[in-house]
Order: C-alpha cells, then sequence, then structure tokens
C-alpha cells in the first residue's frame, strides 16, 4: 500500500523529507489528496504526489504536514470496524470522581489523543451526574473500547452489563451497511484518513 511514495520517503537521499497536503477534494466516498514531498526545511520541492482514498470512511485535516505514515491496523480505523456494544451500568462507586478517572485512563491507553474521550459514551447526561445516578447507559461504541470501560466499572463497585455485539455499519447515503472487516489509515502531521484502500501515482 503506497508502495512507490513510502519508498521514496524511505530512501536515502529524501529521508529528511517533509509531506505537505496541498489539497484535498472528495468525490462520493472517494477522494483525492494533493501531497507535496520538499526537503524538512521547506525550501524546495521533490515532488508532487496524487494519493487517491478509495472508500474514505472518516477523515480530519489539521495541521496537515509533517512525517507521512501508513497504518493497516490503527485504533482510528478499528473503530469503524470492530463489533458494536452497548455498556450499561447499576450500583454508585465509592468515588465518581475516581471512576471517571479510571474510565479515562482506560480510554488514553488503548486510544491515546486519537479518539475524543466524550465519543461513545452517553452524551444525553454529564457522565459525573449519570454515574451519581447509580443505573443507565454509559457507552455505545467499538467492542474494543467499550470492552475496557466495562472493565473499570466492577474494582469500583459497580456492576456492567453488556449487550450482544451487532456489526458495525455505515451509511452510504441511502441506507446503512455493513463497514468492511478491515479499513486503513494514512497520517500526516495531525490529519488522517481512513479508506479501504489508499492509491498513489507521481502527479
Amino acid at each position: 500500500m503506497l508502495d512507490q511514495l513510502r519508498r521514496f520517503l524511505e530512501s536515502p537521499d529524501h529521508d529528511d523529507s517533509f509531506v505537505r497536503l496541498d489539497s484535498f477534494a472528495l468525490d462520493g466516498h472517494d477522494a483525492t489528496l494533493t501531497l507535496r514531498v520538499m526537503s524538512y526545511d521547506a525550501d524546495q520541492t521533490w515532488c508532487i504526489w496524487e494519493v487517491c482514498a478509495l472508500g474514505l470512511r472518516d477523515f480530519l485535516v489539521r495541521e496537515p504536514h509533517g512525517d507521512l505514515t501508513v497504518h493497516s491496523d490503527h485504533v482510528l480505523a478499528r473503530q469503524h470496524t470492530d463489533r458494536r456494544v452497548d455498556l450499561s451500568f447499576r450500583g454508585r462507586p465509592r468515588s465518581i470522581t475516581e471512576l471517571v478517572g479510571q474510565l479515562y485512563l482506560a480510554h488514553h491507553r488503548l486510544v491515546a489523543d486519537w479518539i475524543p474521550f466524550d465519543r461513545y459514551l452517553n452524551n444525553q447526561v454529564d457522565l459525573e451526574s449519570l454515574i451519581d445516578g447509580g443505573y443507565g447507559k454509559l457507552a455505545d461504541g467499538p467492542e474494543f473500547l467499550v470492552a475496557a470501560y466495562a472493565a473499570v466499572l466492577e474494582p469500583s463497585g459497580v456492576s456492567p452489563s453488556l449487550l450482544p455485539a451487532r456489526p458495525a455499519k455505515w451509511f452510504d447515503g441511502r441506507t446503512w451497511v455493513e463497514t468492511e472487516a478491515h479499513l486503513n489509515t494514512l497520517v500526516l502531521g495531525e490529519s488522517f484518513f481512513v479508506a479501504v484502500e489508499f492509491e498513489e501515482r507521481p502527479a
């Protein structure tokens, strides 16, 4: 995946390269990225590449410059491919603040800052108020992440309850369809693109 581009970036002549996103164009469920490869001090352009993101499922464009990496197994993709699980709870913890901290630490250990802490938590009520209520739905999201939340509840004196997992789905513009079993991730600086496949060509 992106073998030509990666070989170019990893060659001894370009091992101090700097990549910048010049443009990003959406076309249905695909996108085209124009990438400028420059010397690290950005005073010389070495080449320009076009990368097609086929089957784009997620992206964030923010400070799109720096090192470029491609991942076949990344939490940014896994959140879209993992089975979905609902997590409910019953009981009040010994310390609400401590439990919230434990939930955050479990989240951060798995996904760092790639996925916001509140993305899959119940957003209908403030988290501390929800826990203080003694029961309710805590989260609904990818199994690997929700299971980590469940694991910290019981040691805090709270009983977790996980509903049966269901397939991950995405909205294709007309209906909800099951997500592909595998997605790839391109990371450029603080930006990312999650897609079924990436193809490159020199511009």
